[in-house]
């Protein structure tokens, strides 16, 4: 078996080495790897680490693209852009032999996967997109698509919830934390439309020559540039699974952080009260000085 690690990276000097450890590890029973990584608009010293590890690393490669905000400064398709880069290559004859394609974050997410949670996705080949799970809640909701779980773009969906007359903080915990369940490991695999919560496999072959990453919808409105790589793979028949037991990790703080009692309160107080005082003139420039505050 040979699989290609690709990722998009973005301020990692902290977490790319330990990412790169852990999915080694996790996949030690393959017979050959490659890395790939897309970087662009870091300001720390990611660029010289990803330098360290291709030095040290034979079947590690990187490709920098600098500063792209200036030229796409919408951040999902800023994405799309690199995670497309990936894709191109991933179709180059360098990686002609390679039979599946495994998308990973490289910011710290993965601190628990190992050989035996990624094993397991092997015992049942009926998939063609794998993707994983976390150890407490599933979080990445933006880019879940399910007829019932997640049957649309939760963002979206807290907007017209507030449009309707819900509050902020009701919108969006209705449209965004409340869909963040536990996944216990024990579950069989679960079929989706979209979904990736830090890593997924998938089979090379199942990939459309047409497949592409796109960041904005229809009405161009920003959306999760996965849902719509997705849509292709699904609609050439292409069949997408959670695994429950592929466990990365326990969810990203910055991600699930107002889901529990305090997060809550914290959140409404963010989100409705600050709101409120904002509507203020005086109150807004008050608000402003102290978040500058803050800052320093």
């Amino acid at each position: 078996m040979q699989i290609l690690i690709v990722g998009t990276v973005r301020n990692c000097e902290k977490t790319i080495n330990d990412s790169i450890k852990y999915l080694d590890n996790a996949f030690k029973f393959v017979s050959k790897i490659e890395y790939l990584i897309i970087e662009s608009d870091s300001q720390d010293n990611t660029i010289e680490y990803l330098n360290l590890i291709k030095n040290s690393k034979k079947n590690f490669n990187f490709k920098s693209f600098g500063k792209l905000r200036s030229t796409i400064p919408e951040r999902t398709k800023r994405i799309a852009f690199c995670r497309n880069e990936y894709l191109k290559y991933s179709r180059s004859e360098k990686y002609s032999e390679m039979q599946y394609l495994v998308v990973a974050d490289f910011d710290g997410v993965i601190n628990e996967i190992n050989e035996s949670n990624v094993k397991s996705s092997f015992k049942n080949l009926e998939w063609d997109v794998c993707t994983a799970n976390c150890s407490d809640y599933y979080y990445d909701i933006y880019a879940l698509r399910h007829p019932y779980w997640s049957p649309n773009d939760c963002m979206i969906a807290a907007k017209e919830n507030e449009r309707l007359g819900l509050k902020k903080s009701q919108s969006i915990f209705y449209s965004v934390y409340s869909r963040m369940i536990k996944l216990n490991k024990y579950l069989s695999f679960i079929e989706v439309d979209s979904a990736f919560g830090g890593l997924a496999i998938y089979k090379i072959s199942a990939i459309p020559k047409n497949a592409k990453y796109i960041g904005v919808d229809k009405n161009n409105n920003p959306t999760c540039e996965h849902v719509l790589f997705h849509q292709f793979i699904k609609n050439s028949g292409g069949k997408i699974f959670i695994n429950p037991q592929m466990i990365i990790g326990k969810a990203p703080y910055e991600h699930i952080r107002y889901k529990k009692h305090l997060g809550k309160i914290i959140f409404y107080f963010k989100t409705d009260i600050i709101y409120l005082l904002e509507k203020n003139p005086l109150m807004k420039l008050i608000l402003r000085n102290i978040r500058k505050i803050i800052r320093k």
